[in-house]
């Protein structure tokens, strides 16, 4: 994963989680539209690059922050999610429609002249958000042969508090939290003081995430991309309040360290899978999860000397996991 502090840091975030964390991303579609999914449900990634035909001769590109299908109990869903940084313009609510019909239009079905398009479960999280800013959005659309609407779920991020967050398992808002402490930066930039009621914050936090860990609602690799994640949105949230950028990135930095977490868990991701599928073993994608852990392991122990014990904390790996894997390294 590259940098994040770009103009694109924060649908990097975004995007880093969707694709990489299904833990974290089940329990936001689940508060987002209502679902229920739970661990058996299957995630597909669908592809995020869309090229939008506008009729003229050099089509436009467009990224979308999260596209995914989930499948559960033989029911099979597409969501389109997206992060947005500004507060609503009244721009956000086109650009969805663009990306949708696009979307749906990849999807279509044609037969005996008759072209079927089904558009996506659609939702966008407000990172600041007004007052004005609605509950929930509607495309309206109307057609010679009648009208039709679809609505677009919105999610206020400084509506949702950390006990919320953590009772409704929303990890996949943590590292966004910063934004609503955006107006106190001023404040923490003259005042040490209010940067360590924010890294005790953290503190808090992240002992919470450990607990879920070992209560199984979270994996210890996305412990792990939560925290290098709240480094990266810090990089460029802050970059302009000196004292507080480093103060939290100092912070987060002696927590995650300066590996990649994210490369050295999908490289022991695919090395599990392979040796699962070489066996004829249905379980690979477990074996490679637990492969993933402790190539980071090993990664702290070997580029950050850090013990065994040491790794496992920073990583947030349970204690039962820990005397699992205690004999594989």
């Amino acid at each position: 994963m590259g940098e994040l502090y770009t103009e694109f840091a924060y649908d990097d975030a975004f995007r880093t989680m969707t694709v990489k964390c299904d833990d974290l991303l089940l329990p936001f579609l689940n508060y987002t539209f209502g679902e229920h999914y739970d661990k058996t449900a299957m995630v597909i990634k669908e592809a995020n690059e869309h090229l939008i035909d506008r009729g003229i001769e050099v089509n436009e590109r467009r990224i979308t922050d999260g596209l995914v299908q989930v499948s559960m109990d033989g029911v099979v869903k597409k969501y389109h999610t997206e992060c947005e940084s500004s507060s609503d313009d009244g721009t956000i609510l086109i650009r969805l429609f663009e990306y949708d019909a696009q979307i749906a239009l990849e999807d279509r079905a044609y037969n005996n002249y008759r072209l079927k398009v089904r558009f996506p479960n659609t939702a966008v999280l407000f990172l600041r958000s007004r007052r004005s800013t609605p509950e929930e959005m509607y495309v309206d659309i109307e057609t010679p042969g009648g009208e039709c609407s679809y609505p677009v779920r919105v999610v206020k991020l400084n509506e949702i508090n950390i006990d919320a967050i953590f009772d409704k398992h929303l990890y996949f808002l943590i590292p966004f939290y910063l934004f609503t402490r955006e107006s106190e930066f001023p404040l923490m930039e003259h005042n040490p003081d209010k940067v360590d009621e924010l890294l005790r914050e953290y503190d808090i936090i992240l002992s919470r995430l450990t607990e879920a860990v070992e209560n199984n609602f979270l994996s210890a690799f996305s412990r792990g991309v939560i925290i290098k994640l709240i480094k990266e949105v810090n990089e460029k949230l802050t970059n302009k309040y000196k004292n507080v950028n480093e103060r939290v990135g100092e912070y987060m930095g002696g927590k995650v360290l300066d590996i990649d977490i994210i490369k050295a868990h999908d490289e022991g991701v695919a090395e599990g899978e392979a040796r699962g599928e070489a066996r004829g073993e249905a379980r690979g994608e477990a074996r490679g999860e637990a492969k993933g852990d402790i190539s980071a392991i090993k990664n702290l122990m070997k580029n950050a000397e850090k013990t065994f014990e040491q790794a496992c904390e920073l990583l947030g790996i349970n204690k039962e996991k820990q005397n699992i894997y205690k004999n594989q390294i």
